[in-house]
């Protein structure tokens, strides 16, 4: 049974689109006269098999009876992982691998079973965030400042360098979120090129010059024009981003680097926080943390490493807890939907 008095111990679990690995965060919520703690006190990255690497890069090409297949396998693998843990919690909240997310066509698909991970591990799932926010008009995404204004109330601005750069502003009173840009999906791309994993510091794209044609080819497309809330596709990151380029690798990162910096920059000078929380893979880039700092007087402020990597997963957990305890989890005035909601799949054993 999951604990519904004020202390509940969540594992918080994301795959997110750069394939980096599953992250997992085991993590203590207690609240307090309205105000949420948190304790993280476990963490850890695992890395994907490369069959699993392989058919998660490839889901969107896949019929639907292979579809089908992976997430039930997926489920499965991540069932396994979680009972080597030996780690006790109340409640499992898994956001899943984004297949495909298509917002304006009413539908996004995450897989990684949440009923099979519920029937293995026999602890209380909750899976499927993002397809009732879609279905109330919603973009089904950002869906972590719900999270951040609860578990981080000193800030007021978020980035997160992941394998899509998104990020939240706001008040106590309204807050505004969306996907800024591709990021981490692309760099990884551009060094596997090169044979590494990614992009250590951004000494690689330092070492690149500009390619003007590619920066004007990009800052063409309309999604950078259009305002929040707005959300991206993996395969539509991969159509104009993951592409053959007449250029080095090295040039296709500086010139990425310098192209996303600014597209964060220019959110950071709009909204005009005195600080922002930079938090993903990407801010151990140091080229990339130079350029969007050229760019804006925001101050950057980096946390500890437990933040800068599992905030992600940190944040479903407790978005998790929140659909279990049957409150608001999604805003609606980051999503654009017609009303907050409180979104998720419940998977009990009996």
């Amino acid at each position: 049974m999951v604990q519904m008095n004020n202390k509940t111990t969540v594992l918080g679990i994301m795959s997110g689109s750069s394939l980096d690995g599953l992250d997992l965060c085991v993590t203590e919520f207690h609240q307090i006269s309205n105000l949420w703690n948190y304790k993280i006190t476990h963490s850890l990255t695992i890395e994907l098999p490369s069959e699993f690497k392989t058919l998660l890069a490839d889901s969107p090409t896949l019929n639907a009876k292979s579809l089908a297949e992976l997430d039930l396998n997926y489920g499965k693998w991540i069932g396994k992982q979680i009972n080597l843990l030996s780690i006790p919690f109340d409640l499992i909240s898994v956001h899943g691998h984004t297949v495909f997310h298509l917002p304006e066509q009413g539908k996004s698909l995450q897989i990684g079973n949440g009923e099979v991970i519920n029937q293995m591990t026999r602890i209380p799932t909750v899976a499927n965030f993002r397809n009732q926010d879609i279905q109330l008009g919603g973009q089904g995404a950002p869906l972590v400042p719900m999270g951040e204004r609860h578990l981080f109330p000193e800030f007021n601005a978020f980035i997160n360098l992941g394998g899509i750069c998104n990020g939240s502003f706001g008040s106590a009173a309204k807050w505004i979120a969306g996907d800024i840009g591709p990021c981490n999906q692309v760099l990884n791309h551009f060094a596997n090129r090169l044979g590494v994993a990614f992009d250590d510091a951004g000494q690689l794209a330092r070492s690149g010059q500009m390619n003007e044609p590619l920066m004007a080819k990009w800052s063409s497309l309309d999604f950078f024009n259009s305002p929040f809330p707005k959300s991206l596709d993996n395969q539509w990151v991969r159509d104009h981003f993951v592409i053959d380029v007449d250029c080095t690798p090295e040039d296709v990162l500086h010139t990425f680097s310098l192209f996303i910096s600014e597209k964060i920059a220019s959110q950071l000078n709009r909204y005009n926080p005195k600080q922002v929380m930079i938090t993903g893979g990407g801010t151990y880039n140091l080229f990339l943390i130079e350029q969007i700092e050229k760019l804006t007087k925001v101050e950057l402020v980096i946390p500890n490493d437990a933040i800068v990597e599992f905030k992600e997963a940190l944040v479903f957990g407790f978005l998790g807890l929140l659909r279990i305890r049957n409150e608001i989890n999604v805003l609606s005035c980051c999503t654009g939907a017609t009303q907050d909601s409180c979104s998720g799949d419940i998977y009990t054993s009996h």
